[in-house]
């Protein structure tokens, strides 16, 4: 084992600048509110809000909201595997929070609160990383970075010298595989909870309308 910046790596693990295995990219700019709807209309096309990106590790296409886009507009494109990052937020814990794009089956732009971060190494897998923001230790690096009152910001600076931990990309595939197993699980019993809560709240609440109007 060797010691990295948030906790103890194996020996064969390398350690490197997130600015050196790829390039981030801007979100929407020179837009105005009449710009954005909430609803498809013509010359619109879907951009991707900053709580679909703080609320889920990969972006759920399902929930989009519309831009105007003009023939001649220089805006950024979301591709597959990019990783978005919230650089803005009222709450510090959202912070640096990221996302992945696991979808290429439509045109998607960025919200301008937000960055995006396009992988370009070989040797790096976009879902390990994006499971590697994820962890304690790098959430709590963001917040420890994050600058501001009444809006936390956080400077792209702290993103371009993140330091990456970078098992060979056949250990990443097989780690990122594994989470990808194991989450799903652990997903399915947390709905599974979820809707044994509420139907026990509806019992909760049938038993007291029941007695106070019937009686016992």
């Amino acid at each position: 084992m060797k010691d990295f910046l948030f906790f103890e790596i194996p020996s064969h693990w390398r350690v490197v600048k997130l600015k050196y295995l790829g390039y981030f990219y801007g979100g929407l700019q020179g837009k105005s509110g009449e710009d954005f709807s909430k609803e498809e209309k013509t010359n619109f096309k879907k951009f991707i809000p900053f709580s679909n990106i703080c609320n889920n590790f990969s972006i759920n296409t399902d929930d989009m909201q519309y831009v105007r886009i003009l023939q001649d507009d220089k805006q950024n494109i979301v591709i597959k595997n990019d990783i978005l990052f919230l650089m803005t937020s009222e709450i510090l814990e959202e912070i640096g929070k990221s996302s992945i794009l696991l979808n290429d089956d439509s045109e998607f732009y960025l919200n301008s609160f937000c960055k995006g971060f396009r992988n370009t190494s070989k040797n790096l897998n976009s879902k390990f990383l994006n499971y590697l923001l994820s962890s304690t230790q790098y959430r709590h690096y963001f917040m420890l970075c994050g600058r501001g009152f009444i809006r936390i910001n956080l400077k792209q600076e702290y993103l371009l010298n993140l330091e990456i931990s970078l098992p060979p990309l056949k250990e990443q595939i097989k780690i990122a595989n594994f989470l990808d197993e194991k989450i799903s699980k652990i997903d399915k019993l947390i709905n599974n909870y979820e809707d044994l809560i509420k139907n026990y709240k509806e019992l909760k609440i049938s038993l007291i309308s029941k007695s106070v109007s019937k009686g016992i």
